[in-house]
């Protein structure tokens, strides 16, 4: 049940923008779904919590908003009409808060929550490196942006092996600073600290279950998919099963994170302003009814009783280049036919511009205002768009199928 509800408002002049070229074609039809799904200007998304405790998550998981959307793409859709709040090294900070309060030795975790920009300078990352990732994966990663994942990595467990895998870094493209196996060791030690207190016993407890309902799964699938059926099956052992500290310390900053997002939006709902988005460390709201003041007030009120959490104004990522739409033109265009992945809207394409009349059979290609192009037979047809396909799944994955055959058998 949704425990949120908010409306998104994209930009009216880019609901197109799912032909962009940059996009990548696995996020093609979700995109073009949003923004079919756009109604008098808005776009009504719900939240739900799925478990207990943690964040809030899409109601509708296979469902597109700003909470799960690229960021060129928000910024493209939103970046003139919203202000991108967020706060500032959110898990580090709400880690601080906590270890202070307990008096825990944290030395290495305050350096890095006060001195982040310092601990990013000191670490080498080649460019040629980052750039070849940022190719590679259509994105737009910044030294910085990269580093930060460093250490939310290390933060939940990972390794600085996992975080090179990540960007495709070899041992070559990068020089850490000591401090970053200081404060891995530290890490290691707060996180056994802070899930053993006792105001998130209840937590402790339902990380404990999920994680052990997880590993009895594998255990099933390992055993439904081992070759050799005449060995044993392996049997979950309760006395050897033990709690992955990292991903419970996860679930409860989470949670943290999640109460101090519901306290800022009831501040900010007595200011009337209108939040648009959720996006789990951060929102957005409509500029028209934002006073930039307000992000102060909410700071203060928040730090009542979220130590060291603040809020700022950031700037969206780099938009797309719209320049680079494809043009529209008054009649069937092969490129544009093959941005689009899904038979469904490759149907609803075609079918703006070519008609199949049963008596006498003939097909009509006509311009988007009616005019009629040609007539031709369904074979003259089918040899002159044989080219035109769609990809479906198979058991054994996905594969090319002529579009044209299926659509004049449909």
């Amino acid at each position: 049940m949704a425990i949120l509800t908010l409306s998104e408002f994209p930009s009216k002049n880019v609901s197109n923008i799912w032909k962009h070229p940059l996009i990548h074609s696995n996020q093609r039809m979700n995109i073009k779904n949003y923004c079919d799904k756009i109604k008098n200007g808005a776009i009504s998304v719900n939240y739900m919590l799925k478990h207990p405790y943690g964040r809030l998550s899409l109601e509708d998981p296979k469902s597109l908003s700003t909470t799960v959307m690229w960021s060129a793409i928000r910024a493209t859709l939103f970046a003139d009409t919203e202000y991108d709040i967020d706060i500032i090294n959110c898990h580090c900070n709400l880690l601080l808060a906590i270890c202070q309060e307990h008096t825990f030795e944290c030395d290495n975790l305050n350096y890095y929550s006060n001195n982040r920009s310092d601990v990013i300078d000191n670490i080498h990352i080649d460019v040629l490196a980052i750039d070849t990732y940022n190719v590679e994966r259509n994105n737009n990663k910044t030294k910085k942006d990269i580093v930060k994942n460093l250490f939310t990595i290390i933060l939940y467990g990972g390794s600085v092996e996992t975080w090179a895998k990540t960007y495709n870094f070899k041992s070559t493209d990068y020089i850490l600073s000591d401090f970053v196996a200081l404060y891995i060791e530290e890490i290691d030690t707060l996180s056994t600290f802070v899930i053993e207190l006792k105001r998130y016993k209840l937590i402790k407890k339902q990380c404990y279950l999920s994680q052990k309902e997880k590993e009895i799964k594998k255990i099933t699938k390992r055993n439904l998919n081992k070759v050799d059926k005449r060995k044993k099956d392996e049997i979950f052992n309760t006395d050897t099963f033990k709690l992955n500290k990292f991903k419970c310390l996860a679930i409860i900053l989470q949670n943290q994170e999640r109460l101090v997002m519901i306290d800022a939006f009831g501040f900010l709902t007595t200011k009337n302003v209108t939040i648009t988005a959720y996006i789990y460390d951060g929102f957005q709201v409509l500029k028209n009814t934002f006073d930039t003041d307000y992000i102060n007030l909410l700071n203060t009120h928040i730090n009542k009783i979220w130590k060291n959490i603040t809020f700022i104004i950031k700037p969206f990522e780099k938009k797309l280049d719209m320049s680079l739409m494809p043009e529209e033109l008054p009649v069937l265009n092969a490129n544009e036919f093959n941005l689009i992945e899904n038979y469904n809207y490759k149907k609803e394409y075609l079918e703006q511009f070519v008609c199949h009349i049963q008596n006498p059979p003939m097909l009509v290609v006509k311009e988007v205002t009616g005019d009629i192009i040609t007539v031709q037979t369904d074979k003259k047809f089918l040899s002159a768009y044989n080219h035109f396909k769609y990809l479906i799944k198979t058991n054994s994955g996905t594969k090319s199928s002529s579009f044209i055959v299926d659509w004049l058998c449909d």
